[in-house]
């Protein structure tokens, strides 16, 4: 039974369908209105799962599943080991974890500084194992470097629009996005096919 969860987590096909049905969850989960808005991917996540508790928990474990398995699929595929990269990776997923399950709060608390905290940590802790990968990868193909540098640039835009508008639900989903297309176009594609190790 072990063998065949393992065989299955390995599954091209199977990882690939995680990161498509991940960014058309976000998406669909991001369009529901709520009490912080009434307009379209303007309410953040943890915002709507004050009203969707149960959507926003299928939030959380839908994201960690697909990252987990995708960014271990790139590792995978490129032939890149690196015991950083699969511990930043597990402590992320970890921390999205802790998010769904200590919910938001519409008041300063506490329990929202654990809710933000752990949020944030899931998106760094990840960002840092993509990270760790694509400089390991520098080397094979230039186009890593830049793939990098766009990566580093969509997180820096998110911060800077965050700190401009505020709270908002379609400039919190731009490295979720981002994350997925790196993702896929690094896994599925042969956008990087010749730094792919020789058969």
């Amino acid at each position: 039974m072990k063998n065949k969860i393992l065989c299955l987590a390995e599954n091209k096909y199977f990882c690939m369908f995680w990161n498509i049905f991940a960014v058309v969850y976000i998406t669909w989960y991001g369009a529901f209105p709520n009490w912080a808005s009434n307009k379209l991917f303007v309410a953040t996540a943890s915002q709507i799962g004050l009203d969707y508790p149960w959507h926003f928990r299928m939030w959380g474990i839908f994201s960690a599943i697909a990252i987990m398995l995708n960014i271990s699929y790139m590792y995978r595929r490129y032939g890149v080991k690196s015991k950083a990269g699969k511990i930043l990776m597990y402590i992320g997923c970890a921390c999205i974890m802790v998010t769904i399950t200590v919910p938001s709060t519409e008041i300063m608390s506490l329990q929202l500084v654990v809710h933000w905290s752990s949020a944030l940590l899931f998106a760094a802790f990840n960002a840092a194992s993509i990270a760790v990968f694509l400089l390991k990868m520098r080397k094979r193909s230039k186009k890593f470097i830049l793939t990098f540098a766009v990566f580093i640039f969509m997180l820096a835009l998110m911060i800077i629009l965050l700190i401009i508008f505020g709270k908002n639900g379609a400039i919190e989903s731009i490295p979720y996005w981002g994350t997925y297309i790196i993702l896929f176009l690094s896994n599925y594609t042969g956008l990087y096919k010749e730094a792919l190790p020789e058969a």
